[in-house]
């Protein structure tokens, strides 16, 4: 029993399953062996059936609990996105599966133009409709497994592998037209605001080499930065050779 419950937690797939362990031993030893192996409960025999589905119960309600707990602190309480620790948390996955199978690597910056009119006009409360509308919308622009965060304000990042040149290029300007066709919407304007996004972005073909993810990030908020410039509502790449 100890044998398997030191397996079921090891392996990344099956170590949040709840366990109750259920044996004739009454040893103290064993049972603070399995307590600390992640046991959740530890039952010894003869049992009563509806005790022992009173705790089964207990222990998946504490699991969606942890859940829940887990997903509050990953997810950016407003746009329900990822919040900023947690994309930086999830970036080193996407580092290495690029490195690993020599994908290309794409960092895409979206700033919301004139929010700060929107906070002045109408209130903040205003302007969080705004951030949630665009949350929305944006993650209808891409695909499940693309990393979406909020990493501040009205600016969002999304982190991309195997994507083409053209590929990229075209769904940021996608999500730009996006928000520019259908608008952001919030109580005091229903039909939506005229609001506008500004993107930038860049690319790194890995190819297995040491990766400086930083230097990325800061070749895409360049970018995001020459959109700006350009009179927003547009979309900019920031050239950069290897």
């Amino acid at each position: 029993g100890l044998a398997l419950l030191e397996k079921i937690k090891k392996q990344e797939s099956t170590t949040n399953i709840p366990v109750i362990m259920l044996s004739a031993s009454d040893d103290e030893d064993q049972i603070v062996s399995a307590l600390e192996l992640g046991a959740d409960d530890y039952v010894t025999k003869p049992y009563i059936a509806k005790v022992l589905l009173a705790r089964m119960g207990t222990s998946f309600r504490l699991m969606e609990k942890n859940q829940a707990l887990e997903t509050l602190a990953k997810t950016d309480f407003l746009t329900t996105v990822n919040n900023r620790g947690c994309f930086e948390e999830e970036v080193g996955k996407l580092i290495s599966q690029a490195q690993r199978s020599n994908q290309e690597l794409v960092i895409i910056m979206l700033d919301i133009d004139f929010f700060k009119q929107v906070n002045d006009q109408y209130g903040h409360e205003s302007g969080d409709k705004v951030l949630v509308n665009f949350a929305q919308q944006l993650k209808k622009c891409f695909r499940d497994y693309d990393l979406i965060g909020r990493i501040g304000g009205e600016e969002f990042v999304l982190l991309m592998i195997g994507s083409d040149q053209e590929t990229v290029k075209q769904r940021a300007e996608r999500i730009r037209q996006c928000i520019e066709d259908e608008g952001i919407k919030h109580q005091h304007n229903p039909e939506g605001e005229l609001l506008t996004v500004s993107v930038g972005y860049s690319c790194y073909k890995t190819k297995g080499k040491d990766f400086n993810f930083d230097h990325l990030y800061q070749l895409s908020d360049k970018a995001l930065y020459q959109a700006k410039s350009h009179g927003r509502n547009c979309v900019r790449r920031y050239e950069f050779e290897h």
